[in-house]
């Protein structure tokens, strides 16, 4: 499956509920341990269209955080918005422009990004191909360095993709 631009938008700004077993959830707590790998299942309200969240902290590195949206109902998935902190391995971006990518992401063609960064679908590209500095995205928590950091970035997070839900973390994150 091949989504436009347009088409991501939509399912990113989509109202969305977190279903366990076909029963949505008014709240979800992330167990915050010394290794977190929280993904959970989202529904669409009117139930058309089907994500998969994950958050996900490094093993060793405890400020290296992931947050993670996809359309999970094509085969294969499709990613939509990744986020990441921390030491993550830089990512370069494709080295050919096409329309379709935003004017935003132009500056970045060819750019190997080695700072926490946001990748987003861009049509015509493999999903999540592109990625900008967490600078050069609108996204407001740009980097996490404790936990009152990390607990905001997953609520921004949770917010730019339209989650109903209401995540809650329990306060053991071990920072």
């Amino acid at each position: 499956m091949c989504l436009t631009n347009e088409q991501a938008m939509n399912l990113l700004a989509v109202t969305k509920i977190v279903f366990d077993a076909n029963d949505l959830q008014q709240s979800v707590t992330i167990k915050t341990a010394m290794n977190i790998k929280f993904k959970c299942q989202l529904k669409s309200l009117d139930e058309k269209a089907i994500f998969l969240l994950s958050v996900q902290q490094g093993l060793h590195e405890s400020l290296k955080v992931s947050l993670h949206l996809q359309e999970n109902a094509s085969s294969p998935p499709i990613g939509l918005l990744r986020i990441d902190y921390g030491n993550s391995p830089p990512h370069t971006n494709p080295v050919t422009l096409k329309e379709s990518v935003p004017e935003f992401a132009i500056p970045y063609i060819g750019e190997e990004i080695k700072c926490d960064h946001a990748h987003f679908y861009v049509s015509g590209y493999k999903p999540l191909a592109w990625a900008v500095p967490l600078e050069a995205f609108d996204f407001p928590i740009k980097n996490i360095s404790d936990f009152e950091s990390f607990e905001d970035a997953v609520i921004k997070f949770s917010e730019k993709i339209n989650l109903k839900t209401r995540l809650l973390l329990e306060r053991r994150l071990y920072l």
